[in-house]
């Protein structure tokens, strides 16, 4: 088969450009003439059947039409001469007219007996294509009853003389065609074919005869003219061939020496950019020693600055510098965490994590730590619209970081002025975006400062940084952080004016991989945080009232003084919890719908199992004798003085839980840090310095409640010793907080979501945050009735 090909192919090989061409040309006006007679055929075909069909039927209805009247009366003459003017139509082969329910035929045309097979077609209405003829059978009606049908038969003669003039025009054609190939075959002949076939011979001698001296002759400007030429000019320089080897070799020489400097350029190129890399990569891996030191400075300070104030000292330069060092260690983490997220975000390691929050809060919490900021540059602060756009599903830490970067730079950069947080949502491209706009009457950026702005390192002015202070980070952060998560940031500036700046995000960020929300974020810029309790103890209270406001209240006033708050909506709801769980002490309203406070408390008291249990009444009578008569530790009226509530309760606050914390972390400072915040709580903490030592304190103390555990250790890393204790039966769900300056990746923070309640970074916490955070999880894990 190969050969048989390939001897077909040397065939054509060996054919002239003559005969391609006429072989071409011809080939290509038959295969056109042929495509448009099957098109024109086919046309035609579909045009004069159409139109049969439609002839047909119009006179089949005229005629039935004129053929009512006679069938109604009977009259067959009458039906003979409506159907003797078919012979004007010279197509119509025969026709009858059947009365309706009579096979034989009422009247026939041309004669008698010509409408032999048409009866078949009574009662039915169309026109069908039988092999050389048309039938068509139209019924007749009579005040729209049918009466009768009417039969005709059509030949197709007058097709087949259509198609005889149709084969005469294409013999017609192709006769044209070949002439008109003959006439063009020659003049290319003329003008292409034969000019080639004498360049052809003159280049055979030229090759034979070795004669570099000949010339060939252009007969015309064209293709074949400048190839005559080129030919000419060759044989020229054929005399200089080997001056022109010479220099070639000398240009080859040159090449190779340039593309050996350029490859010793892209590889110090390619150096660069890996040291450029290996910084990047240095840096982000640095946040864990850089943070960890800083977390005891600021731990340190904090617990310094405690001392200081429940010692009384005089000496206030004393607690004044010890906040000093305390604030000045937080600016230098703030500062830490903006080149390790840029060094983050350039080395592509930034990752993303999805979760659901209400806009609202966000706003909330940022615009209330910037408050006192923007109350001391005596600057009006403004929030709008956050509640109208609802829950949004994006990284809640870096909104937040967005927010707080623009809304912190609008405050630092105006005094005596407006700063205005505005949000809205908006539908745009089918699909639902957050729009953030931050208005400020401050300094204002002018038109080329703009440009420069989201660039890393660069403030409007330089003298802004000596100024006002910052890195020149923040820009560039949030702009990375927008595009990262599918949006955008805008700015319109009037210097002297004031400034705007748009974030426009999507509602629901779409990122591939596993959702997750890590506690103390990737940054955070701003010191956040809650008053420190008084001493956090553990101890466990039940609040028993039908409003859920109150609930609310008092639970955020009580969880922040170290109690774990149980709630229960009435008066059956907490006679059932306290009597399956264990409670230090009850707060108990007394109007309350179904079971009202007294009764709850008669329960309470007449109970052996409850009887021992303080109960403090609140109510908004006073009526503290009764309470007192039927057991009432102690009685409150509404509306609560929160510290005479605190005043009371902490005298059934739990002088020692028992409850035992193991911390993990090769760090000693870390270690006594944490130490010396659970200092006065009641808990009791075990140290250990890697994994391994940790396991061991697991199993000499099984009642250990809780566990602090790091992340980077020698020996047993916190990866491997989570995956030891949760092989175990007996730890396997010990709740597990991890406090670790590492920078996670999404597998790691996946893994870490499966198998720990928390994640909080070295550094972005204080002691009252921990200590809450501790608190949560163990109130999280009390038995639910």
């Amino acid at each position: 088969m190969q050969n048989a090909q390939a001897t077909e192919l040397s065939w054509w090989r060996r054919v002239s450009i003559r005969a391609k061409m006429q072989i071409g040309v011809l080939g290509f006006a038959l295969l056109l003439l042929l495509i448009c007679a099957i098109t024109l055929t086919v046309m035609a075909n579909l045009y004069f059947h159409q139109k049969m069909r439609q002839d047909l039927q119009m006179l089949s209805k005229v005629l039935a039409e004129n053929s009512g009247a006679a069938l109604t009366f009977n009259d067959a003459n009458s039906a003979g001469k409506v159907l003797s003017a078919l012979k004007e139509n010279a197509s119509v082969e025969a026709a009858a007219l059947y009365q309706n329910g009579d096979a034989k035929a009422f009247a026939e045309y041309p004669q008698h007996g010509a409408a032999v097979g048409l009866a078949s077609m009574v009662g039915k209405d169309g026109v069908w294509l039988r092999q050389e003829f048309y039938v068509t059978s139209t019924p007749v009606k009579v005040n729209e009853e049918t009466v009768g049908y009417l039969v005709l038969k059509s030949n197709l003669q007058e097709w087949d003389r259509f198609k005889q003039k149709l084969l005469s025009l294409f013999l017609v054609l192709i006769g044209g065609m070949l002439a008109l190939t003959l006439l063009v075959s020659y003049w290319l002949k003329s003008h292409i074919t034969q000019p080639l076939a004498s360049l052809s011979e003159w280049a055979m001698q030229v090759s034979m005869h070795k004669d570099f001296n000949a010339r060939a002759s252009k007969r015309n400007e064209d293709e074949i003219g400048h190839l005559v030429d080129s030919l000419n000019v060759m044989l020229s320089e054929l005399a200089r061939q080997e001056t022109i080897v010479s220099l070639n070799r000398e240009l080859e020489w040159e090449i190779q020496e340039r593309k050996v400097v350029e490859k010793d350029l892209i590889a110090t190129r390619n150096r660069a950019e890996e040291a450029n890399k290996a910084k990047s990569r240095f840096l982000a891996n640095m946040s864990h020693e850089l943070r960890t030191p800083l977390n005891a400075i600021i731990g340190y300070s904090e617990m310094l600055q405690e001392v200081v104030e429940e010692d009384d000292y005089e000496r206030e330069e004393i607690l004044d510098d010890i906040g000093k060092v305390r604030s000045a260690g937080k600016h230098l983490l703030s500062l830490i965490n903006d080149i390790l997220d840029i060094s983050k975000i350039e080395a592509g390691k930034m990752q993303i994590s999805i979760e659901a929050f209400s806009m609202e809060d966000l706003v909330d919490e940022v615009a209330g730590a910037l408050r006192l900021l923007a109350e001391e540059r005596r600057n009006k602060l403004v929030v709008r619209g956050a509640g109208e756009v609802g829950v949004v599903h994006s990284d809640l830490v870096k909104v937040r970081q967005i927010l707080f970067n623009l809304l912190s730079n609008a405050v630092k950069f105006t005094q005596d002025g407006v700063v205005e947080l505005i949000c809205e949502r908006e539908s745009a491209e089918g699909e639902d975006w957050m729009l953030c706009k931050v208005r400020d009457t401050g300094i204002g950026i002018s038109a080329s400062a703009i440009k420069e702005l989201f660039r890393p390192f660069s403030q409007a002015d330089p003298s802004t940084t000596r100024r006002y202070g910052g890195t020149g980070l923040g820009l560039a952060i949030s702009r990375s952080y927008a595009t990262m998560l599918g949006g955008e940031i805008s700015v319109s500036s009037t210097e002297g004016e004031g400034s705007e700046f748009c974030i426009r995000l999507p509602t629901t960020a779409e990122i591939n991989g596993p959702e997750e929300r890590i506690e103390g974020g990737e940054t955070v810029a701003s010191d956040i945080s809650t008053p420190a309790p008084n001493a956090i103890t553990g101890a466990r209270l039940l609040l028993i009232d039908d409003d859920p406001t109150v609930h609310d209240i008092l639970k955020h006033q009580l969880n922040k003084h170290g109690f774990m708050v149980r709630s229960a909506h009435s008066g059956a709801e907490g006679l059932t919890l306290a009597k399956q769980e264990e409670f230090d002490v009850i707060v108990l309203d007394i109007f309350m719908p179904g079971q009202d406070g007294w009764q709850v408390l008669q329960m309470l008291k007449s109970d052996a199992a409850t009887a021992h249990i303080p109960v403090v009444m609140h109510t908004i009578e006073s009526n503290a004798q009764k309470g007192y008569a039927l057991g009432a530790s102690d009685f409150l009226v509404k509306p609560i003085n929160g510290a005479r509530l605190l005043s009371i309760l902490q005298r059934y606050q739990k002088k020692d839980t028992g409850m035992k914390v193991l911390y993990v972390d090769d760090d000693v400072h870390s270690l006594e840090l944490v130490r010396a915040y659970m200092h006065g709580t009641g808990w009791n903490l075990i140290m250990a310095e890697d994994g391994r030592e940790g396991l061991e304190m697991l199993s000499q103390n099984p009642d250990i409640s809780m566990i602090l555990l790091d992340l980077i250790m020698p020996e047993m890393n916190g990866f491997e010793f989570l995956e030891q204790i949760r092989r175990n039966e007996k730890t396997a769900d010990t709740p597990v907080i991890v406090i670790s300056a590492r920078d996670l990746t999404q597998v790691e923070r996946s893994l870490l979501r499966q198998h720990t309640q928390a994640v909080l970074r070295k550094g972005m916490y204080d002691k009252s945050a921990l200590l809450s955070r501790i608190k949560e999880v163990l109130e999280e894990r009390m038995p639910v009735s």
